[in-house]
């Protein structure tokens, strides 16, 4: 997977858990958010997203 469509899929999954839809476990989206972090720590994702 590439990292843009790594982020739009933590994208979508956080938009779900927040309609109280979630998608995918903790430990799932929890496990996708440390691989775009390893591979681009510097993410827009991390800004607009996780704040």
């Amino acid at each position: 997977m590439t990292i843009p469509e790594l982020r739009r899929q933590l994208i979508a999954y956080n938009e779900a858990y927040r309609k109280g839809e979630p998608l995918v476990t903790d430990v799932e989206y929890d496990g996708l958010v440390d691989e775009l972090r390893r591979r681009n720590p510097d993410d827009e994702f991390f800004v607009f997203y996780l704040t």
